[in-house]
C-alpha cells in the first residue's frame, strides 16, 4: 500500500511540473508577440500600410484622380508640349510600383498642349528666308507654286493660313510661291531693210517693243533698218525688246570749192582816173581749200555675256547703252547667266545694273 501511494505522488508531481513548463512557454510566447508588435511599431511605423504608386503617364489628368487614389496626394505642374494635347500627364515625380507612406505627395507634369504662335507676313519674301522665319517659330512648311502676273518668280505670294492667324507650334504652313507671269512667247519677224515706221509697227503687231539707234550709212538709205539685234524667227517672251539699227544716210558731203581768180587790170585801158595804183593781178590763183575727209566709226554688233547672282530667287537686270535703256527685265537666277546683243561703235559704253545697283561698265570694243 505504501508503495502504491509513493507511485501516485510521483506521478502527480511529474504532471504538475509539465503543466508549469507549458504555462511558462505560453507566457513567453505571448510576451514575444507583444514585444515584436511594439518593436515594429517603433522602428517602422506604417510599414504595413505603405501604398504602391500607380503608372499615370500618358493618362488624362482629371479631378477624379485623387478619388481613385485616396491614399496619395497629387500636385499638378503645367508646361507646353507640341506632341500631346492639353491635360495629358507627361511626368510623375515618383516611379510607378514604388511603395510610399500614405498621403505622400506626387508631382505630376501636365501638358498645356502646343504653344500658340502668329503666322508672320511673308509676302514678297524669297523662299529661303521664309523657311528660316517659320523654323524660328517652330512651324513646319510646304510649297505650292502658281503663276503670277504681279509677283516676281520665286517670291512668296501668300501663306495658308494667312498672315496674322494664330496657330499651334508644329503646324504646317503652306507657302504659295510665284512662278512668274504666264508669258506668251512669239517669233521675232524679219524687219531688216524695212522703213523704220513699218518695222516698228510690225514688231508691235507681234507684241514686241522696238528700241532704235541711229547711225550713218553709205549703203542703206536714211530711215531704213540696217540690222536687228534679235535674229528673225527667234522665240522670245511677248513684250521683249528688239533693238533696231536705223540708217541716217551717208555722212554730209563737203561741197567742192572752185578756185577764185582775180581779173587782170590794164591801166592804159582804164577810162576812169584813179588816185591809187591798181592792184596788179596775180598770175596764180589762190590755193583751193582741201576737202575734208569724213571719218565715221565702224558699226559693230557684239554679244555681252555676264553671270547672274548665285543666290536663289530672281534679279532685275537693267542694261544701258550710252545711258539709253535697251534691256529691262527680271530674270531667274537659276539661268546662271544672260547674253545681250549690243549694236554700236567701238566707243559705245555698256552699263549693267542688278536690282538698281550698278555692277560694271565696259566699252563695246573691249
Amino acid at each position: 500500500f505504501e508503495e502504491e501511494n509513493f507511485k501516485t505522488k510521483r506521478n502527480n508531481s511529474t504532471v504538475a511540473m509539465l503543466t508549469g513548463i507549458l504555462g511558462v512557454l505560453a507566457f513567453l510566447g505571448i510576451m514575444a508577440f507583444v514585444v515584436v508588435k511594439l518593436i515594429s511599431s517603433v522602428v517602422a511605423p506604417g510599414e504595413v500600410d505603405r501604398v504602391e504608386v500607380p503608372n499615370l503617364l500618358i493618362k488624362e489628368f482629371t479631378s477624379e484622380l485623387e478619388a481613385e487614389y485616396p491614399d496619395l496626394r497629387f500636385i499638378a505642374e503645367y508646361e507646353y508640349n507640341a506632341d500631346y494635347t492639353s491635360g495629358i500627364i507627361l511626368k510623375q515625380s515618383v516611379k510607378s510600383k514604388e511603395k510610399v507612406p500614405p498621403k505622400t505627395e506626387i508631382i505630376l507634369t501636365i501638358s498645356k498642349g502646343p504653344r500658340k504662335v502668329i503666322v508672320p507676313d511673308l509676302s514678297n519674301s524669297d523662299s529661303q528666308s521664309a523657311q528660316f522665319d517659320l523654323e524660328a517659330l517652330n512651324l513646319k512648311f510646304d510649297f505650292k507654286k502658281i503663276k503670277s502676273d504681279t509677283v516676281p518668280a520665286n517670291k512668296i505670294i501668300e501663306t495658308d493660313p494667312v498672315a496674322g492667324t494664330e496657330v499651334e507650334e508644329g503646324k504646317t504652313i503652306t507657302l504659295v510661291v510665284s512662278l512668274g507671269a504666264d508669258v506668251k512667247q512669239v517669233f521675232v519677224p524679219l524687219v531688216e531693210g524695212k522703213d523704220e515706221i513699218e518695222a516698228e509697227t510690225e514688231l508691235q503687231n507681234y507684241g514686241l517693243n522696238a528700241v532704235k539707234t541711229y547711225v550713218e550709212s553709205l549703203t542703206v538709205d536714211a530711215g531704213y533698218v540696217i540690222s536687228q539685234d534679235v535674229p528673225a524667227d527667234t522665240r522670245v517672251d511677248e513684250g521683249a525688246i528688239v533693238t533696231l539699227l536705223i540708217s541716217n544716210g551717208p555722212p554730209d558731203a563737203i561741197p567742192s570749192v572752185e578756185p577764185i581768180v582775180s581779173p587782170s587790170v590794164n591801166p592804159t585801158e582804164s577810162t576812169t582816173p584813179t588816185t591809187e595804183s591798181p592792184t596788179p593781178a596775180t598770175s596764180e590763183p589762190p590755193a583751193s581749200p582741201s576737202p575734208s575727209t569724213s571719218t565715221t566709226d565702224p558699226v559693230i554688233t557684239k554679244q555681252i555675256t555676264f553671270s547672274l547672282p548665285t543666290t536663289t530667287g530672281s534679279t532685275h537686270v537693267l542694261i544701258k547703252v550710252n545711258s539709253e535703256i535697251i534691256y529691262d527685265e527680271t530674270l531667274d537666277n537659276g539661268l546662271g547667266s544672260h547674253t545681250q546683243m549690243v549694236i554700236g561703235t567701238p566707243d559705245t559704253v555698256v552699263d549693267v545694273y542688278f536690282d538698281g545697283t550698278f555692277q560694271f561698265s565696259k566699252l563695246l570694243s573691249e
